[in-house]
């Protein structure tokens, strides 16, 4: 009798041995899941705090009415062009500045802030043309009638939460023309730049 309580205090004791490495084992996978959680957000806070902040983050080219959002909350939009009496057409491009420091949308000089040439590599740019140029119209299609004016309304530095619409004004243009606009506010860094393609009607 005695001999055989031996032997049932020993299985006793083994189950409790067991049930506590279960326990353990159970301890042991929280920690390692909260642990690898941890570095997951960890992991993503580092790459959203070096990511360029000059990003586009919405696709291009754009359509009328897109708004391109950039990683540092600059936001550009160009509403739908529409056609006047007199056959000309005029649309709005809107900045946003939304961002913790002032931006100069076109630069600090009316020469080389705008044009309405594909090559001139200006902050602001609307021309003929679809947006990659394989079969763009010439650039004697449009005519920009007012960029000497948008350009003197872009000069000034946008303030952090301040935004400024320009109005665009587009004249010799024939329904079906192919029209671009290029946008590329310049920063201290390179900024992505961001286009928009639609044909006027």
């Amino acid at each position: 009798m005695a001999g055989a309580e031996a032997k049932e205090g020993v299985a006793s004791s083994g189950d409790g041995a067991a049930g506590t490495g279960s326990s353990g084992c159970a301890i042991a996978g929280i920690v390692l899941t909260g642990v690898v959680l941890l570095g997951i957000m960890a992991l993503a806070w580092v790459v959203e705090s070096v990511k360029d902040p000059r990003r586009l983050e919405t696709d291009s080219p754009l359509g009328p009415g897109g708004t391109a959002e950039y990683a540092d909350g600059l936001r550009v939009t160009v509403s739908t062009p529409s056609r006047q009496p007199d056959g000309s057409y005029r649309f709005t491009i809107t900045y946003d500045n939304d961002t913790d420091e002032p931006i100069r949308p076109i630069g600090d000089s009316e020469d080389g802030g705008v044009s309405q040439y594909e090559i001139s590599h200006d902050p602001l740019i609307v021309r003929a043309g679809k947006v990659y140029g394989t079969d763009a119209a010439a650039p004697g299609d449009i005519n920009w009638a007012n960029d000497e004016q948008v350009a003197r309304k872009l000069l000034p530095p946008l303030e952090e939460g301040e935004s400024v619409t320009v109005p665009i004004h587009i004249t010799d243009a024939k329904r079906g023309t192919p029209v671009t606009v290029e946008v590329e506010p310049p920063s201290a860094g390179y900024r992505e730049g961001a286009n928009w393609e639609f044909t006027l009607d």
